[in-house]
């Protein structure tokens, strides 16, 4: 069976496809362009540490979702690592999501958020946090819940309110909670990365020109066309317990945007969040269109001479690694990270 144009395929078709794919397979190494290192090894994560002196410290979280965190970091000239770096920003720690086991099939996103909290602990000094897609909306998540524990907050392509139409929160909303837990618990408790890239590519939302997505002239070149695929790839496996409850939570509830997102047990409203915010969105991302990204901007208690946001010309991969999202919205953005409130205010 593959999926139509259904959106209920995008939550279903991991399920759908037969429990030998949802077993995973080995994860690949990370060709890493930018020299690091392990500084922490936590359940969920590894932090790893890629610039060691600079302006302001900076972690970057990587979305949890689909794909490792090899995004961040693709090619020279398609780094967020590599942007920031040469921006002056440091130090710079990445959140690199491990690939759910049979051991940790029932974490959960408050395990995710003990995890970031014991990452941000560990910085220098109070980090900036950008938390890019489903990284975002946990930054979120995490700075509402410690509003004293960062300097200031970046999110990019990140679904926040999805009363505003995806495919993504349209086919959630389709789904009910009873169902989303037989399916986890016939799956074996794990939600298969592959299977999940398999219905984005076939239901139409990932985008499937490396062009496009690299903000490349074609054709693209060998090498860099070989480090994308390689790691499109490479796909990650999400505890069940993690998947069922951001599926549910985010975008069939719409708890984040409407003030009683659980976090440890208590309701953490947004207008928690009172750091600086920078909100960035892609014109053309189905993914987390930028009515759900800049919404936001509404919900937090952050000042408004402190919040601001751009809108880049390109769909969702390419805020991360676009080639021409990197030299322009996050020089902007960099220099904002630094204290710089010129461009992208509201």
């Amino acid at each position: 069976m593959e999926p139509g144009t259904d959106p209920l395929d995008l939550w279903l078709w991991p399920f759908r496809v037969g429990l030998d794919v949802m077993a995973g397979a080995t994860l690949a190494r990370i060709d890493w362009t930018t020299p690091n290192e392990i500084v922490a090894d936590f359940t969920t994560m590894r932090l790893r540490a890629f610039v060691a002196q600079g302006a302001a410290p900076v972690i970057v979280v990587a979305p949890y979702a689909v794909h490792d965190a090899g995004i961040d970091d693709l090619a020279p000239g398609h780094s967020l690592i590599e942007r920031l770096a040469a921006e002056g920003l440091g130090p710079i720690l990445l959140v690199e999501w491990k690939s759910a086991a049979s051991a940790t099939r029932g974490l959960s996103i408050d395990a995710c958020l003990a995890d970031l909290n014991a990452a941000v602990d560990l910085a220098p000094a109070r980090p900036i946090l950008a938390g890019l897609c489903q990284g975002g909306w946990l930054s979120l998540a995490y700075a509402a819940a410690f509003p004293a524990g960062i300097a200031k907050l970046v999110i990019a392509g990140a679904p926040v309110d999805t009363s505003h139409p995806s495919a993504i929160a349209d086919g959630a909303r389709e789904i009910s909670p009873e169902l989303v837990e037989n399916l986890v618990a016939a799956g074996g408790g794990l939600v298969s990365g592959r299977a999940t890239l398999g219905a984005f590519r076939l239901f139409g939302n990932a985008e499937a020109d490396a062009c496009d997505i690299l903000q490349v002239k074609q054709p693209c070149a060998a090498a860099l066309l070989a480090r994308f695929t390689a790691w499109n790839e490479r796909t990650v496996d999400l505890p069940g317990r993690y998947y069922a409850d951001a599926l549910n939570w985010l975008f069939r509830d719409n708890r984040l945007a409407s003030g009683n997102f659980p976090v440890f047990g208590r309701a953490t409203p947004l207008s928690r969040v009172t750091v600086p915010i920078f909100a960035l969105a892609g014109a053309r991302d189905a993914v987390a269109p930028p009515p759900q990204v800049f919404a936001a901007l509404d919900l937090v208690g952050t000042p408004a001479a402190a919040r601001a946001k751009a809108l880049a010309d390109c769909g969702h991969l390419a805020l991360f690694m676009g080639a021409r999202t990197l030299a322009r919205e996050w020089v902007e953005i960099a220099a904002w990270m630094k204290g710089s409130e010129a461009g992208g205010s509201e």
